[in-house]
């Protein structure tokens, strides 16, 4: 539980650094995966690793804008 609600804690900032440039997308896809997996996924697009998180949060690919 405790996990989840840190995970959820960081989804705005990971909102606000999609905006951003891409080096911060990164650090911030990376701190979202060592938070929930304990493990980063460096070597994969960044629409993998955000789908991936999706689906261990919301249990599946979320749609929309």
């Amino acid at each position: 539980m405790k996990k989840i609600l840190m995970i959820l804690f960081f989804i705005p900032f990971l909102v606000i650094s999609l905006n951003a440039a891409g080096s911060d997308i990164e650090e911030s896809l990376s701190e979202l995966e060592s938070s929930a997996f304990n493990q980063i996924y460096s070597d994969d697009d960044l629409s993998t690793r955000l789908t991936r998180l999706e689906r261990e949060f919301f249990g599946a690919k979320q749609s929309g804008n």
